[in-house]
């Protein structure tokens, strides 16, 4: 298919530009100053596709990654022979000669989850190497830190079982990005534990932030950081201040094409439903991108393109594989390009608003049919 696709001029595509995504992993680097940066890749790289990302972040020094499942590190692991992996997230336990096999770390978040993972190396006759985690509010995944002689118990617990490899501990902010106090009180129940199993012999390499958290909390930056959305140039919160920012760029520019132009008269219904009426006569430009690419409908109410940099409102709904915007007064033809998001920072977040959701979701919902065109 790639021989057959090549030299193809995409009608919808994504501009992955890799000397940025370089770049943001120098800054956050320098920032992070001695503790190592953990470089999210999940969900294909946040969209951008983890391969192709973690082949440029190594060439930028690089070395340590994170994803959310078995698959994602199975990819990685089966590309590069000189990386750690992390996995977020859940695995079978069933599983554990695998992760062993893949040489990845594994993240343990109960009694009952390291158990069942000794018990299935044991049989297996493997070790799996493990970062412990530790919920001190985000109420989704690990050992309750509310308790810290509880939870340094059943750590050390799970520590000392067979096939278990002890590595790191972690926890996950439920509100850097806006509560200064409830992260604070966050970091504290960590610390707490993580004090009980220091006094009891067990030192681990200790991680916390996310991307919010290394921005604003260089004091919790610890052994390593969690590096995931700003790594993509991309803000993790607003309202912002813009001297809360590093220097960041955007790595995705989404664009796609004017497939057709026609007149609209005043009064004329657009897209199903018949939701939108012409206010005037107008020019109406057809885009070849729809929900099925990844550019939802809900873009329908509010949002605009950028033709030769002006914006365009979406007018309608949108389809599953087309939208219809308005470019009265834009000179522009059939086949100039349209950009979607990208460049500037604000086009994707005020995207996102209309949508009343946030930028991370919009890379990771583009559709795998939408080319990604890797700048280098």
């Amino acid at each position: 298919m790639d021989m057959i696709l090549s030299g193809v001029k995409h009608k919808t595509w994504a501009d992955i530009d890799l000397c940025a995504l370089r770049r943001n992993y120098d800054a956050i680097r320098r920032l992070a100053g001695g503790s190592d940066v953990i470089c999210v890749v999940k969900a294909d790289a946040y969209g951008h596709g983890a391969v192709r990302c973690v082949s440029a972040l190594r060439d930028a020094g690089a070395r340590t990654f994170a994803v959310s499942c078995i698959e994602e590190a199975a990819e990685l692991a089966s590309a590069f022979d000189d990386v750690r992996i992390l996995i977020l997230g859940y695995t079978p336990p069933e599983n554990a000669d695998i992760l062993a096999r893949l040489g990845v770390r594994q993240t343990v978040f109960s009694p009952e989850y390291a158990r069942a993972l000794s018990d299935s190396a044991r049989a297996l006759g493997c070790r799996v190497s493990v970062h412990f985690k530790l919920d001190t509010g985000m109420n989704r995944l690990g050992f309750d830190a509310s308790d810290p002689e509880l939870a340094c118990r059943q750590i050390l617990d799970a520590s000392s079982l067979p096939g278990i490899v002890p590595e790191g501990i972690f926890t996950h902010f439920a509100c850097s990005d806006s509560d200064a106090g409830i992260t604070a009180a966050q970091f504290g129940e960590y610390n707490a534990v993580v004090s009980m199993l220091e006094a009891h012999g067990l030192h681990l390499l200790r991680h916390v932030c996310n991307s919010a958290a290394i921005l604003r909390f260089p004091e919790m930056h610890l052994d390593a950081v969690r590096a995931g959305v700003i790594l993509y140039g991309l803000r993790p919160w607003r309202p912002y201040n813009k001297d809360e920012f590093i220097p960041l760029e955007p790595v995705m520019t989404f664009k796609s094409t004017i497939s057709h132009l026609h007149k609209i008269p005043r009064g004329a219904r657009v897209s199903y439903g018949w939701t939108y009426e012409a206010p005037r006569d107008m020019i109406a430009a057809t885009i070849p991108v729809g929900y099925a690419d990844g550019f939802l409908r809900a873009f329908g109410d509010g949002g605009c393109v950028y033709i030769n940099g002006q914006p365009s409102p979406i007018v309608g709904r949108v389809c599953m594989d087309q939208c219809i915007v308005d470019a009265t007064g834009i000179d522009c033809r059939v086949g100039d390009e349209v950009v979607i998001f990208g460049g500037d920072p604000d086009r994707i977040d005020t995207l996102a608003d209309t949508a009343r959701t946030i930028n991370y979701e919009l890379v990771c919902l583009i559709g795998k049919r939408v080319a990604r065109i890797y700048k280098d």
